[in-house]
């Protein structure tokens, strides 16, 4: 469509418009759902409360090294997701934005309540907030995407 608005009908424009709704509603339609990333996603939400095992919380505590290796594994899936799905992911919408919140929120609880059962010497008992870290990260993660795809079939 021409920017010159003398030329177009309001008829023709808002042909236009319904032809890109319905392209944009049969790409998201057509996305496959990339379900080994998410479980990537569940493994990195491991990795980072599993590190509380390795730590030994008190006044000596030091943050655990490997903090922005993680950040930059995520930042990898996500790059990943975007090129398998063919989407790239301009806004996410407020929906998304809450379930990356509610995803960051309870990692950074299960690593505190990791931290607390290694400090009463009970570190054989991460392996079950590292079991919920990636079935939490897991299953936000496909929740993000889900809405960030929605979003993006919504204009």
């Amino acid at each position: 469509m021409e920017s010159d608005p003398t030329t177009a009908s309001p008829v023709e424009i808002s042909n236009s418009i319904d032809l890109l709704d319905a392209d944009r509603a049969r790409l998201t339609q057509s996305v496959a759902i990339p379900w080994s990333l998410f479980f990537a996603y569940g493994g990195v939400g491991a990795w980072f409360v599993a590190n509380a095992a390795s730590t030994s919380p008190g006044a000596d505590y030091r943050a655990p090294g490997s903090f922005f290796l993680i950040l930059a594994v995520g930042l990898v899936i996500t790059y990943l997701l975007e090129q398998r799905s063919g989407i790239r992911f301009r806004t996410m919408g407020g929906q998304a934005i809450v379930f990356v919140t509610a995803l960051i929120v309870t990692l950074l609880a299960l690593y505190s309540v990791s931290l607390g059962l290694v400090s009463l010497d009970l570190s054989w008992a991460v392996v079950f907030t590292t079991l919920a870290a990636f079935l939490a990260a897991t299953v936000l993660s496909k929740l993000v995407f889900s809405s960030a795809l929605k979003r993006t079939a919504r204009g």
